[in-house]
């Protein structure tokens, strides 16, 4: 090949990889994530280029797929990351797959070679253009750019793929580009394509909306659900419930109508400050409460019909109440989803569920509490006295989720890990007294990518940002720590160390002789050790009385800290079962419109 044909090639690399940035960023884009890597030169060229971008370099693609899917979850705003050909694409599809789940804005940028390196056995080449598209909302192979090709086109790319990450149902979408060699020579347009832009390209724009429910369906709607022993249950919210608005809604819809709203500690709803004059009656111990009544089924606490939003809830032992007391389920999304693993939905509303739920409130008359919400609230208080006295003793996983709730300032951030975390926290955290907000990766539940998710949103997120996990969720993601270490101000990790998987100690699966082994799987590694190669600062915690003094000195520190508190498995299991057997006792002797 001659100079001038390289220099050629060179330049309609950056003029195609500047057309698509300067598309992107005109249409929203602010962030993206590389990863270091040869054929994706012209991307990286392009982004890094350009002033409106906030460019960040991770080395570990997995790292950095859920570092943006992070700041994605955070900010409402699709982060893209740029990878380089072959399988450094593959390592983009957990986090890929959580975005798909939770609808969280996510934008995929991955080079690749062109088609004649392609089924040769040419290094880093592989069948990577739909290797994302079971999990995406639009997926695009632009194929490799040529000297004489009208470069507007990608404008279009761009505005439909930017479109479909924000659309009623945001997610992941995935855009792959070939490049042929030479990638860069000096002077071929490396300042990108920004001045050679098209008016047609620099005027691409999309306007989404969302779907809403006519007048008459909305009339229709609320005479359907005009029931008084109607309960109000919300599970953890995704990106396209848009969790700001449909909380403000259920919180005037279940005090209107005085239904107990059973909520989600991952909503948000019992940490928060409550609307202006707004007093909904939120039950925060549903998961104890379920428990305690197992096969029982008590008619004081009994719906006759259920409005369920959001992902099912946390707790499976609620899911089974629920579908044990048989009762009218009406499901809400946004994008047409059958979010009802139990098959029990008889009316699915297929609409953006605050704007149902705020035209159900301006159509509803207000009434008092009925005596379903007086059990459900006489329940809830009942339960969450005897949980606080058993949280005074010991040191087990509940006491650790409720001190470190209890620690953090009002308007922290706290991602509680999939597996215990969440469980522990829903169940014995601290009660509403302040506002929180929490962020959970409950799309497919994955222990995997929590350090890096949580450094994504923290990077977003204007507080104090702390994260509750497991020692084996730390274990998945050790590439994390440099994601969370490289952070510009302190972050706090909290570890539950119960040397290995401990949720699997509730299950039959204990019972066996596999169990230690296979399952519950003691690793013996040291986190102290992770944390020194890190740089991160480390603070160990074995008794009770070291654990708040320990969490205070960690969220006033002007670096990374991470506090291992060390648990026994066995012990930690006891106190579980002591203290959902005293919570059961206890609405037992409170009688709570009838025997529990």
């Amino acid at each position: 090949m001659n100079a001038g044909a390289g220099s050629n090639i060179a330049h309609t690399n950056a003029k195609a990889a500047g057309e698509l940035m300067d598309a992107l960023v005109s249409l929203g884009l602010r962030r993206v994530v590389v990863c270091p890597g040869s054929r994706s030169t012209p991307l990286v060229l392009a982004a890094d280029a350009h002033a409106r971008l906030e460019v960040e370099l991770l080395h570990d693609e997995r790292v950095a797929a859920f570092y943006a899917l992070g700041l994605g979850r955070e900010d409402g705003h699709a982060t893209a990351m740029i990878t380089t050909s072959g399988s450094a694409v593959a390592h983009a599809l957990p986090a890929v797959v959580e975005a798909d789940a939770s609808d969280v804005p996510l934008l995929l940028l991955s080079a690749d070679r062109p088609p004649e390196l392609h089924d040769c056995a040419a290094p880093q080449t592989t069948r990577q253009s739909q290797l994302l598209a079971s999990h995406t909302r639009y997926a695009a192979d632009l194929g490799t750019p040529t000297p004489k090709q009208d470069m507007a086109w990608i404008a279009t790319v761009a505005a439909r793929a930017w479109s479909a990450a924000h659309g009623a149902a945001p997610g992941p979408v995935h855009l792959n580009l070939a490049f042929r060699e030479p990638l860069w020579e000096p002077g071929a347009g490396e300042s990108g394509a920004a001045s050679k832009l098209t008016p047609r390209a620099r005027a691409m724009r999309t306007i989404s909306g969302r779907v809403r429910l006519t007048s008459g369906q909305l009339d229709a709607l609320a005479k359907e659900i005009d029931e008084e022993r109607t309960l109000l249950v919300c599970g953890p919210l995704t990106g396209a419930d848009r969790p700001r608005e449909l909380s403000a809604a259920l919180d005037t819809l279940a005090a209107r109508r005085g239904w107990p709203l059973l909520a989600d500690l991952a909503t948000g709803l019992r940490h928060r400050a409550p609307n202006e004059g707004v007093q909904a009656p939120v039950v925060a111990t549903a998961d104890l409460i379920a428990r305690s009544l197992k096969a029982r089924s008590v008619e004081a606490l009994a719906p006759t019909q259920v409005l369920a939003f959001g992902l099912p809830p946390t707790s499976k032992a609620l899911g089974q109440q629920l579908q044990r007391w048989n009762a009218k389920v009406i499901t809400f999304d946004a994008a047409g989803r059958t979010r009802d693993p139990r098959h029990h939905t008889s009316l699915f509303v297929n609409a953006d569920p605050s704007s149902v739920v705020q035209g159900l409130n301006e159509r509803l008359e207000e009434i008092p509490a009925h005596e379903l919400t007086r059990a459900w609230l006489h329940a809830d208080d009942i339960a969450a006295q005897a949980a606080r006295e058993e949280l005074k003793e010991g040191l087990w996983a509940g006491v650790v989720a409720h001190t470190l709730m209890e620690a953090l300032p009002a308007g922290s951030l706290l991602h509680l890990a999939s597996s215990m975390p969440i469980r522990d926290a829903d169940a014995f955290g601290t009660e509403g007294a302040k506002a929180l907000h929490f962020a959970v990766s409950r799309g497919v539940n994955g222990i995997d990518g929590t350090l890096s998710t949580f450094a994504g949103e923290a990077r977003a997120h204007h507080g104090q940002a702390a994260l509750l996990m497991g020692d084996t969720a730390l274990l998945h993601d050790v590439g994390g720590l440099l994601a969370v270490a490289r952070q510009a101000r302190p972050l706090t990790i909290v570890v539950v160390n119960n040397g290995g998987g401990g949720i699997f100690s509730h299950l039959p699966i204990a019972e066996h002789g596999a169990f230690e082994r296979c399952f519950r799987a003691p690793h013996g590694t040291s986190i102290e050790a992770l944390c020194s190669g890190a740089s991160i600062q480390y603070r160990a915690v074995k008794t009770r009385q070291a654990l708040l003094p320990s969490l205070e000195r960690a969220l006033q520190e002007d670096t990374t800290s991470l506090v291992e508190v060390t648990l026994d498995h066995e012990t930690d299991l006891e106190h579980h079962e002591q203290a959902w057997a005293h919570v059961a006792r206890a609405l037992h002797a409170g009688n709570i419109g009838g025997q529990i």
